[in-house]
């Protein structure tokens, strides 16, 4: 069987990566091809999604545009979830004589950098078996440094990024307000975020990598990211001699 292509969709907060993977979704079962959607359930509560795929993310009319997604807690599940279907497809097709040449299979997951590392070999192993893979998720966490997927090996998010065969950036605005009150408005590429909701505390660097409480995040530039702790100071002394 032919390898499949991965899809990467990779920014920032807000930057609409989900509307993206739903767009594809549209396309693909434009033509007759099946999708299985999935996100990452919240492992402390499996039916709390932490996702917004199904909402499609920076939509002003949610509803509309709102698509199925099964809640997985990890890539293991994913993949059995993906090997149960074809194998159910390919057993059908046996029993009414049906040769299949090419299964026209579409695996499109969000929220990416929520799994664990073996996602990696999984996505991989997809586009093995001919099943076409779209993926979106943060490249970059809230250091402003690749994204870590659970695990011992320190695979990241842009590992997965370069095995893809096509990868597309998105950016969302800079909402940093500057003097005049205004947010900053040039394209975002990182996900600043705070200890507060007042967006007052910028996090420091040896925080946890992730936190989903609500509010304390904003898409930011990379001249407005603040990362307490990140980087050295370069402090240059000038010596100013007397020219008398």
């Amino acid at each position: 069987m032919k390898k499949a292509p991965i899809v990467f969709h990779y920014g920032c907060m807000a930057s609409e990566k989900s509307l993206a993977l739903i767009q594809d979704y549209r396309k693909a079962v434009s033509v007759g091809e099946r999708c299985l959607c999935y996100v990452p359930a919240n492992n402390s509560d499996p039916k709390n999604i932490v996702s917004r795929f199904m909402a499609g993310e920076g939509s002003s009319s949610l509803e509309e545009i709102a698509i199925a997604a099964t809640p997985v807690k990890n890539s293991a599940e994913l993949w059995h979830e993906v090997e149960a279907h074809m194998t159910r497809a390919y057993d059908r097709a046996s029993e009414m004589g049906i040769v299949i040449a090419r299964f026209r299979l579409n695996v499109i997951i969000d929220e990416v950098q929520l799994f664990d590392e073996g996602i990696k070999k999984v996505v991989d192993d997809l586009a093995y078996n001919g099943v076409r893979v779209v993926c979106a998720g943060l490249d970059l966490d809230f250091r402003g440094e690749p994204f870590p997927l659970r695990g011992e090996s320190h695979v990241t998010v842009p590992d997965i990024m370069a095995i893809s065969t096509e990868k597309h950036q998105h950016y969302a605005k800079c909402a940093c307000p500057l003097e005049d009150g205004a947010p900053c408005g040039n394209d975002a590429t990182r996900s600043q975020r705070f200890d507060d909701v007042e967006h007052q505390i910028p996090s420091p660097y040896e925080a946890d990598t992730i936190i989903v409480e609500k509010g304390h995040y904003i898409p930011v530039c990379e001249e407005h990211h603040r990362v307490p702790g990140k980087h050295k100071v370069l402090l240059v002394t000038h010596n100013i001699s007397n020219p008398s």
